[in-house]
């Protein structure tokens, strides 16, 4: 976990990539699962609520 927090702590270019990728480590989702995604879908995934918190602030909603 310490390796994907370094990389989650890198500056990224494209900050939507940065969540899916995120989203992914967190998850184990594939990158056509995330890319279907909605932000409705994210009360039915198995986040912590740490976790959840943080992907939402990342959208801009929390």
């Amino acid at each position: 976990m310490e390796n994907t927090n370094k990389l989650i702590e890198l500056d990224w270019d494209n900050d939507e990539a940065k969540i899916a990728n995120e989203l992914a480590m967190h998850t184990e989702m594939r990158a056509g699962e995330i890319q279907t995604l909605t932000v409705d879908d994210l009360g039915e995934l198995n986040l912590s609520e740490e976790d959840a918190v943080r992907i939402l602030q990342r959208f801009g909603i929390a």
